[in-house]
This record gives C-alpha cells, sequence and structure tokens, in this order.
C-alpha cells in the first residue's frame, strides 16, 4: 500500500490533469470550432493533416494522463471506508467515454 501522502499527490495530478483537460476542450469549443465552421472544409483537412494541429498534440496526451491518474487514484482508493471512491469512479468513466469517443 502506498503512503497516504502519495495516494494524496496522485488524486492532486488526476484533478489538475482533469482541470487542464476542461480547459484544453472549453478553449476548443469556443474559439476552434468557430474558426472552423468559417473556413472552407479543405482548409479544415488541410489544418488536421500537414502539422496535425498543435492543439492536438496538447490535447491527446492530456487525455492520457488524466485518464491514467484517474484509474490509478480510483485503484488505490478502492477500499470500503474511502469517502472518494465515488468521485473517483464517476471521473474515470467520464474521461474513458471522453477517450473512446
Amino acid at each position: 500500500m502506498l503512503p497516504p501522502k502519495l495516494k494524496y499527490l496522485l488524486l492532486i495530478l488526476t484533478v489538475v490533469s482533469t482541470g487542464l483537460l476542461s480547459g484544453a476542450m472549453l478553449c476548443a469549443g469556443k474559439g476552434l470550432i468557430p474558426l472552423w465552421y468559417s473556413l472552407p472544409s479543405q482548409e479544415v483537412t488541410k489544418w488536421f493533416i500537414e502539422p496535425l494541429g498543435a492543439f492536438v498534440k496538447v490535447l491527446l496526451p492530456l487525455l492520457e494522463v488524466a485518464f491514467i491518474s484517474s484509474l490509478a487514484s480510483l485503484l488505490l482508493h478502492l477500499s470500503p471506508t474511502e469517502k472518494r471512491r465515488r468521485w473517483l469512479l464517476i471521473s474515470t468513466v467520464c474521461l474513458f467515454m471522453t477517450m473512446i469517443t
């Protein structure tokens, strides 16, 4: 079993990475999607294919870190006395659904 301080640090990593991922998704929703709608479809395809978009290069690793840290935190807090278990389960399921869609 990990020391409580290490479990707490992993929990903080989960919260921070999930928050950053949420901010990045909001940025895409409010900033990039209106831009893509204003461009011709060839330009949007070109934006994704040529540089793979710097935004996508940041978003995918951030999603992976958030999911892995959430899953690890969930596994470490599985004991019946842990009060955080329900929220970690919800977080892990939401991040998993984000990854597969």
